[in-house]
């Protein structure tokens, strides 16, 4: 559940999404990751959500024995296998970290409790969602509509001091390019 609340979106209200996260913050326990750590391993309960505060995080799945990255979670974003977490069953995603990260973590029970002390709507959970749900159908439109090298353009311009820190196989994953193609790509899009 990759979402970045610094990230315009219209469908959630900011004032009371910024509550929501405040609110998150006030029960978060605060954990830090390892290079390379895995948070989540694939085939477990989500029991959890994350609060990146600095780091980065990798989601992927395995399909036919190769890893396929799904996204990166930056500063900022909500982390979460969201169909485990919600729906109590196991994950079919891995999450690790691609850096030392520092994370706020909430437990499922801690989260929907807060929801209901602080009388955040049901509405909260449907904007999550849609969010999500709305994350995932610009990452297919993208992936439809621009070449790999408009999206890794787009990557850059979203996160332009973090992109470095990602390896490039795992870039050239979530773009669906070989790790040359994109190399190619970034000699012509260096950061100066």
């Amino acid at each position: 559940m990759n979402l970045n609340h610094n990230t315009a979106n219209t469908i959630r209200d900011s004032d009371n999404y910024q509550q929501f996260l405040n609110a998150l913050r006030a029960i978060g326990t605060q954990v830090s990751y390892k290079k390379d750590e895995v948070v989540f391993t694939e085939g477990g309960k989500a029991d959890f959500i994350l609060l990146v505060e600095d780091g980065i995080l990798r989601t992927w799945r395995l399909v036919n024995d190769k890893e396929v990255v799904l996204g990166f979670t930056f500063p900022g974003d909500l982390e979460a296998s969201p169909i485990s977490f919600i729906a109590s069953v196991p994950s079919k995603e891995t999450i690790d970290a691609i850096c030392n990260t520092t994370c706020l973590k909430i437990s499922r029970e801690a989260f929907y409790k807060q929801i209901e002390n602080q009388k955040f709507s049901e509405r909260i959970m449907q904007s999550i969602l849609l969010e999500y749900i709305d994350v995932l159908i610009k990452r297919h439109m993208e992936s439809k509509a621009y070449t790999a090298e408009e999206n890794y353009i787009n990557l850059l311009l979203k996160q332009p001091k973090l992109v470095n820190k990602i390896p490039l196989k795992d870039i050239a994953s979530f773009l669906g390019i070989s790790k040359e193609r994109l190399s190619r790509i970034r000699k012509k899009h260096e950061l100066t």
